[in-house]
């Protein structure tokens, strides 16, 4: 029994010799995890603080910049650059006349004198809504001479952009002296 006894510490004295190796090889893994954690966290907490000072000094420039935007908006206001305007009151315009594309110099000019002191009323000052206004009115022959018109500008490029161009092709295109000039022109090139 003394022998089995003998072995029997023999073989813990073995395991108490596996258990230190084990000890110490966890103890230097946890060690060299721990300078790598440390490593990490410092170069992390280097970062954010660079990245909180240069949201400071942000901060900073859009105080001073929320500053200066008041001081000038005070500025504006003494000065009285900001003036509000008091709503316009509803005004009761005329319904206008559809144009419905007679070729009559008379017919054409009342037209687009109709439609200038409407634009003057209405305070329209932009052309593209001067333009799009007036073919609203637009009925019969005029309508059809806009859908053509409009439709083979958009193919090629070359839309009415101002109000002046689209009096200049309105004019042309239903003034008696153009028209006959236009008929003249087609007779010719069926002979």
């Amino acid at each position: 029994m003394r022998e089995t006894l003998e072995l029997v510490e023999e073989r813990t004295d073995g395991f108490d010799l596996i258990e230190e190796q084990l000890r110490e090889f966890v103890l230097d893994f946890l060690s060299s995890n721990v300078e790598k954690m440390n490593g990490v966290l410092k170069s992390t907490t280097k970062k954010l603080a660079e990245k909180d000072d240069a949201l400071e000094v942000m901060m900073l420039a859009m105080k001073e910049e929320i500053t200066k935007l008041k001081g000038v908006y005070k500025a504006a206001l003494r000065n009285e650059i900001l003036i509000s305007r008091p709503k316009q009151q509803a005004m009761n315009v005329p319904k206008l006349e559809n144009f419905k594309g007679v070729r009559s110099a008379r017919e054409v000019d009342n037209f687009l004198w109709e439609m200038k002191q409407y634009f003057q009323r209405m305070s329209i000052k932009d052309d593209a809504i001067k333009v799009n206004t007036a073919s609203i009115y637009f009925t019969d022959v005029a309508l059809l001479w806009w859908r053509c018109r409009s439709t083979d500008k958009k193919r090629n490029g070359n839309a009415i952009g101002t109000w002046k161009e689209f009096q200049r092709d309105l004019t042309k295109q239903f003034y008696i002296q153009y028209v006959e000039k236009e008929a003249r022109a087609k007779l010719r090139c069926i002979m």
